[in-house]
């Protein structure tokens, strides 16, 4: 009987840390003693996973931390987050994991072989453009676009020949596909 008041304070203290980023061990079953954040140091490498393993952890990428999975028998870890969306004028790209960048973007009047630079990226693997009329004759609606040149982040903007220096208005949707 004289430890009981010691077991006590020592499960109570046990409870209180334990309910940092945690439901209550007391309280609902549902519930109890699970997670309600969690917290990841980020790592100086990539973890060792065993064949019947796998990880999710964090590391430093350019000076910020993002999530990683870490595929079992160590196989190379796939980055399941990015900085963020930005958005340039019509222009916005994001991340996928897989790791992919998914660019989309509309261009307004672009000129015959307009260069488009994308970033961030290393490398586009898919590219299409649509074209959007603000006005045209019904024999033009049918005119599409086609991207070019594609290589690196850039690809060229290639139309049909009877746009030019037709006074039709018109812009190019695009959506591309890239590697970071």
């Amino acid at each position: 009987m004289q430890s009981f008041s010691q077991l006590r304070a020592n499960f109570q203290a046990i409870d209180n840390a334990f309910s940092n980023n945690h439901a209550s061990m007391s309280g609902n079953e549902d519930l109890s003693g699970k997670h309600t954040a969690l917290t990841l140091r980020p790592q100086s490498g990539n973890p060792t996973t065993g064949v019947d393993q796998a990880a999710l952890f964090t590391k430093i990428v350019s000076s910020i931390p993002h999530l990683f999975f870490a595929p079992n028998n160590s196989q190379t870890p796939i980055q399941l987050t990015y900085n963020s969306l930005t958005t340039t004028g019509l222009t916005q790209h994001t991340f996928m994991a897989g790791p992919f960048i998914v660019y989309g973007g509309f261009i307004n009047n672009p000129t015959l072989n307009q260069v488009v630079n994308l970033s961030p990226g290393s490398q586009l693997i898919y590219v299409d453009l649509t074209i959007g009329f603000y006005s045209a004759a019904t024999t033009i609606l049918a005119a599409s676009a086609c991207p070019t040149n594609v290589a690196g982040t850039s690809f060229n903007i290639t139309y049909p020949s009877l746009l030019v220096g037709s006074g039709v208005t018109f812009g190019v949707y695009y959506l591309a596909i890239g590697l970071p």
